[in-house]
This record gives structure tokens, sequence and C-alpha cells, in this order.
């Protein structure tokens, strides 16, 4: 890779909360996983373009249609690798470009912006694609927690969010990592359909059943 903060989310800036729906201003360092790949029928509740197309027309904080025209070649780079998932020089190379436009959609537009939350969404992308399972699910829960706060727990693109933390969280292979990652996922849960959602009730049984003797490692 040939930028170190490629592999996943550590600025003080843009950096993914642990849990819950309100934004932390802090790191979460997580360790990539090896290169896992995604399979290739990927459904579509782990590709957030159609999510972000709906967020730009429901957003109060962004321009419908797409971002502003002087990003689009750069957005559409970014996005042009999403067809090309097996070759891993060229998915580093965009996820440097999407850190880099992410930091300027930061200062240029602030956290809580559908142009900014449309950016974390592929950056979390990128690294599913990249097999750092881990840091993708992050990406969504950190994406559903500014769209509870810009639009709420009950927007389309914010139960979208979850979803795709559900499913990528499932594929994750090592139980440790798993078993932390999901509490973060069941809070976020929690937060976003309720205790008693069928979402929540999944991933609470599960990791039930990873806690016990030779579930995981706890």
């Amino acid at each position: 890779m040939p930028h170190a903060r490629g592999a996943g989310p550590a600025t003080a800036e843009d950096a993914p909360p642990e849990a819950g729906p309100q934004v932390q201003e802090e790191s979460v360092e997580v360790p990539p996983t090896e290169h896992q790949r995604p399979h290739d029928s990927e459904p579509s509740a782990v590709r957030p373009e159609a999510a972000a197309e709906r967020q730009q027309d429901a957003a109060g904080g962004g321009e419908p249609g797409g971002p502003p025209a002087e990003y689009r070649d750069r957005i559409n780079d970014i996005t042009a690798v999403f067809d090309a998932a097996d070759d891993l020089a060229r998915l580093a190379a965009a996820a440097v470009d999407a850190e880099r436009l992410d930091q300027e959609f930061t200062a240029r537009y602030g956290q809580q912006h559908a142009n900014t939350i449309n950016l974390r969404e592929l950056r979390g992308h990128l690294a599913y694609l990249q097999g750092q399972l881990g840091v993708a699910v992050r990406w969504c829960l950190h994406t559903a927690g500014l769209q509870t706060q810009l639009w709420g727990s009950g927007h389309q693109v914010t139960q979208g969010s979850v979803q795709r933390a559900v499913h990528i969280w499932l594929s994750i292979p090592d139980p440790q990592e798993s078993l932390t990652i999901g509490r973060e996922l069941l809070t976020m849960l929690e937060a976003v359909t309720g205790e008693d959602s069928g979402l929540s009730r999944k991933v609470r049984a599960r990791l039930e059943a990873m806690s016990t003797p030779g579930g995981a490692t706890q």
C-alpha cells in the first residue's frame, strides 16, 4: 500500500467512532485483516452508491444530483476501481485519493453534510474491497451516526448503512475481531433500529453464542 493511512481511518477529524450514533472526535486504530476477497457476486447491500444518490436528493446539507462539478472527475476515478476489485494497487491508490478528498470535503462542508457522508461511504466500500472488513463495518457505523444526526434514525439511508454493517460483519472471519466489532454494531443497531428489531435480535443472539465457551475468546 502506497500510503500507511490508506488501510483505514486514522485522523482525529475523520475517524469513525467505536460505537453509538454520536460522532466521536478521536482516532480508532483498526489492524487491517488479511486480504480476504469479498464474494464475486457481491450483493447490493454492501454497495453504497444507491444510498448515496438517495442521500443527495434528501439532503438539507448537500446539493441534489451529486457533488459540485469540480469534484466529479475525482470521485468518478475513485468509483471506477469498484469494477477492478482484484487490482489491489489501484484499490490502495483510490483509498489514498478518497482520504485526501475526505479531508477537503470536511474542511469545506463539515462532517454533517451529504457530500462528506457520501465520500466516507465510498471509503468504507474501498476498505471492504481491500478485505479490511472490520474497517468497513466501522465506516458504516460512522456514516450511520452522521446520518442519524442529519436525517434521523428512521431515514432510509441511515437504515441502509446499518444493514450494510451487519452484512459485512457477518463475513468477518476472526472470532475475536467479530466479537469486539459486533458489540459496537449492536450499540448502533439498538440506537437506529430499536432493541427489538429483527437486526438487533439477530446480532445480539450471535454475540451471545460467540461469548459462550467454545464460541469466541473474550
